[in-house]
Formats: C-alpha cells, structure tokens, sequence
C-alpha cells in the first residue's frame, strides 16, 4: 500500500525513491479495475510519484496476459461507456 485515500502513506515516496536510487526491481500490482493503467499514473503522478507504466500491473493486465495463455479466440469485455 502506499497511498492511502488522497495521500501517499507515510515513507512512501522515500522507499521508492531508495528502490530507484538503489536499482532495486519493483513493480506496483493493483486490483482495482475502476481506473486504467494510465489513469493510476496520473493519479499517482498528482500525489507526487513519477511511476514507469513498466512498473504497474493492473487486474486488466492479469486478465489479458490469463486469455492470451489460454489463447482464447474472441473475448467480451463489459466496462462503462464512460471508460471507452
């Protein structure tokens, strides 16, 4: 967890800046699926963290990486008309 309703928890940005100056691997993994990648960036970006889209994978991501595995041929996705 590092942000925690509209700021970042305590030592946050800190631990990540140490991973990044250290050249420690890390990634953000996130379940929500009511923001895209893109906007988790932005969000993130407005609490101060500068975070590679390389380093965050989504619920939406797990579900495409699960149906290329399975090498599903057609795929229905429901989202809000408001997301597409």
């Amino acid at each position: 967890v590092i942000y925690q309703g509209d700021s970042l928890i305590d030592g946050a940005s800190t631990a990540i800046n140490t991973l990044d100056r250290s050249n420690i691997p890390y990634c953000f993994i996130t379940n929500t699926s009511r923001m895209t990648k893109s906007n988790l960036i932005s969000y993130l970006n407005q609490l101060g963290l500068r975070i590679e889209p390389s380093k965050i994978f989504t619920a939406s991501q797990a579900a495409i990486d699960y149906c290329n595995m399975k090498k599903f041929k057609k795929i229905l996705l429901v989202v809000p008309d408001s997301e597409m």
